[in-house]
């Protein structure tokens, strides 16, 4: 879990998870799990996305454990916060 002494800053490369919601001219429009507000999207060259697959070709979803503790550790993070998860 990123801490405020090791969260990423302006320059660092970082990798997204989420589900690409349509392409045009090479350009996915993905959405991004995990976003502020929820269900936000970013626009990503398709070059530069690399395929998350399982081993039945379907993206893994969370376990409802991982889910809770990452609802947790962000509620931890942000005291006074309402984590919606």
């Amino acid at each position: 879990m990123p801490t405020p002494e090791n969260d990423p800053a302006a320059g660092d490369p970082v990798i997204l998870r989420g589900r690409i919601k349509s392409v045009q001219d090479g350009v996915a429009l993905v959405e991004v799990y995990r976003s502020f507000p929820v269900g936000g999207t970013v626009a990503v060259q398709c070059g530069a996305l690399e395929l998350d697959e399982t081993s039945d070709g379907t993206v893994a979803a969370p376990s409802d454990e991982a889910r809770i503790r990452e609802a947790m550790a962000e509620a931890q993070d942000h005291p006074g916060r309402i984590v919606t998860r």
